[in-house]
């Protein structure tokens, strides 16, 4: 299934010299990311508050893998969204009500120590969120 739709810009703002961290800016309301040997393929997703969006998770793992969105990362922190775990190789699309304004974490709840990133839900013009590097 190939997913049509606006996606993320990650990449770095700036002329090569500066020493800046990406930025994550929304584009739309339809996400992509890829987990492949227990990581993901993207630190930083951003969206638009207050619409509902989708993201397609492609699994290339045989091990199963899911989307989780929550207020910070680490254990304790208050979910906004958990997707079902789907074992690869496979795709699935997670349709999530909208969020307000803000930053917030996802993960594999499965792996979140080596799969977590941070999403961002602000407006199209709004300032970018440097993308956090790996760690």
């Amino acid at each position: 299934m190939l997913v049509a739709g606006a996606f993320v810009a990650c990449g770095n703002s700036g002329p090569a010299s500066e020493t800046t961290a990406p930025t994550c800016q929304p584009t739309g309301t339809s996400l992509t990311i890829t987990a492949e040997d227990f990581a993901f393929d993207t630190y930083c997703l951003a969206t638009l508050p207050n619409q509902a969006f989708e993201v397609t998770l492609f699994n290339r793992d045989s091990q199963a893998h899911n989307f989780l969105i929550s207020t910070a990362f680490g254990p304790g922190s208050p979910i906004k969204f958990q997707g079902d775990p789907i074992t690869g190789p496979g795709y699935t699309t997670y349709h999530i009500s909208g969020l307000p304004a803000g930053t917030y974490s996802f993960e594999c709840s499965l792996h979140p120590v080596r799969m977590h990133g941070t999403f961002v839900v602000e407006a199209a013009s709004s300032a970018s969120a440097p993308a956090p590097t790996p760690s």
